[in-house]
C-alpha cells in the first residue's frame, strides 16, 4: 500500500501542476500503478483491463468520491491519464 500511496501522491502532484493526462511525464507513475494493480490481482493487468479499471474509477460513485479527496478534479483526471497511458505502454 505504501507503493500505491507514493504513486498516487506523484499523480496528484502532477495534476495539481496542471499536467495534462496525455503527458509523457506520467508514464513512470502510471506504469507503477499498473504493476501494483497486477500484484493485487495476482495476474498481469492487460491494457484492456487497465483501461476498464479507469472506466470503473470514473463511473462508480465510491471511486469517484474517494478520488476527489486528494484534489478537486482528480476523479476525472486519473482515469483520463490511465487511458492515455495505455496508448504508450506495452501489453505485458
Amino acid at each position: 500500500m505504501r507503493d500505491l500511496a507514493g504513486i498516487k501522491a506523484s499523480l496528484v502532484k502532477a495534476m495539481q501542476a496542471s499536467t495534462v493526462p496525455e503527458a509523457r511525464a506520467l508514464y513512470t507513475a502510471l506504469k507503477g500503478q499498473r504493476a501494483w494493480v497486477s500484484d493485487m490481482w495476482n495476474r498481469p493487468s492487460t491494457l484492456t483491463a487497465y483501461a476498464g479499471l479507469a472506466d470503473i474509477y470514473e463511473s462508480h460513485s465510491d471511486f469517484a468520491r474517494r478520488d476527489q479527496t486528494p484534489g478537486k478534479g482528480f476523479s476525472r483526471w486519473l482515469p483520463a491519464a490511465m487511458r492515455a497511458g495505455t496508448r504508450r505502454m506495452p501489453e505485458a
